[in-house]
């Protein structure tokens, strides 16, 4: 089994993941993301009408996150470690939604927040410091 992160100079990437059974049947998985470094500040996500606002970031265990978008509807709000472990699940519902998130639990590190709007999935890089 093996796993391929492959980063392209312009934030965009790909997540490979090969595994095989003790059959030796091969399968594939690739995941592309567009991973934004943007630090606290508001920025928007193209064409689907988001704006994803957290607040402060680096954090030292929590942080607003704000949500602005055109329809009424719950987004899936979903936090990984760098090893893809789940280590949060939320939602935020409305117009324009605002909750603050508390990691005081988690370990110092680099996670990946993701925000799920129908088909379409919205990652910002998050520090705990």
């Amino acid at each position: 089994d093996s796993i391929e992160v492959v980063w392209g100079t312009s934030g965009q990437g790909s997540v490979q993941v090969i595994g095989q059974n003790q059959a030796g049947c091969v399968d594939t998985a690739i995941l592309a993301t567009n991973i934004q470094s943007t630090v606290g500040i508001q920025s928007s996500e193209g064409n689907a009408g988001l704006i994803i606002q957290v607040l402060p970031n680096p954090n030292k265990g929590s942080f607003e996150l704000s949500i602005s978008h055109i329809e009424n509807e719950k987004l899936l709000v979903h936090m990984t470690d760098m090893l893809g472990q789940l280590v949060l699940t939320d939602e935020i519902s409305g117009v324009g939604g605002s909750k603050e998130i508390k990691v005081s639990g988690l370990s110092k590190g680099i996670y990946l927040l993701s925000v799920k709007q129908n088909k379409s999935i919205f990652t910002k890089k998050i520090i705990v410091e």
